[in-house]
């Protein structure tokens, strides 16, 4: 009996050492996996690696966390060395106009369990600096629900949002209701998106 105590003891307490000796790390690393590139009227060159970012965590064995989006912007000028930025958020490219390089810039929230997604149209001026951050670039809050963004001329730009159909029943009726599709068109003047026209169709 005391010998089997003993090896108890001894057990436990090499099992209390290895709890004690047990270290936890997390590295962040970012990956970039994609790449687009556009030239502007006076020949700079901005190129858009997509990609995104996670956390390792390291206790005996590999844990990941869920991916976020990642975007390095560079952007090449005909004089003077490249310029680089890293953005917390998606972008996708709308088109080139005389006055800046255009794109949907996606950035998203996580509080709990819920994740929101916040989309801006951004003016990209390759003439100067890059900002610090998404919320820094000369833009435009788009809607919340789904739509379409298309330039058919020079740093004139439509949005188009689609038609939302709710459905609530009470009892054994069911009411549907729609909102329409609305259609916004702005123009950049170089600083800010000017509204040009809107409508509602049907």
């Amino acid at each position: 009996m005391r010998l089997f105590m003993s090896l108890t003891l001894i057990l436990v307490t090499a099992l209390g050492a290895f709890a004690q000796t047990t270290t936890t790390t997390t590295a962040t690393s970012t990956v970039y996996d994609r790449s687009y590139r556009v030239l502007d009227p006076v020949g700079n060159l901005v190129v858009f690696d997509f990609g995104y970012s996670y956390s390792s965590t390291t206790s005996l064995r590999l844990l990941r966390t869920p991916r976020d989006p990642m975007t390095r912007i560079t952007i090449v000028r005909p004089a003077g060395a490249p310029e680089t930025r890293e953005y917390a958020a998606s972008f996708t490219f709308v088109g080139v106009g005389s006055r800046a390089v255009y794109a949907i810039a996606n950035t998203t929230t996580t509080s709990g369990t819920t994740t929101t997604t916040s989309s801006r149209l951004v003016a990209l001026n390759p003439q100067v600096s890059l900002p610090a951050t998404v919320a820094a670039f000369n833009g435009l809050t788009l809607p919340t629900t789904r739509f379409d963004v298309d330039m058919g001329q020079p740093d004139i730009i439509s949005i188009l949002t689609e038609a939302v159909r709710t459905s609530t029943t009470s009892g054994s009726t069911t009411t549907t209701t729609t909102t329409p599709r609305t259609v916004k068109v702005v123009k950049f003047n170089g600083t800010t998106f000017d509204t040009v026209s809107t409508a509602t169709l049907q």
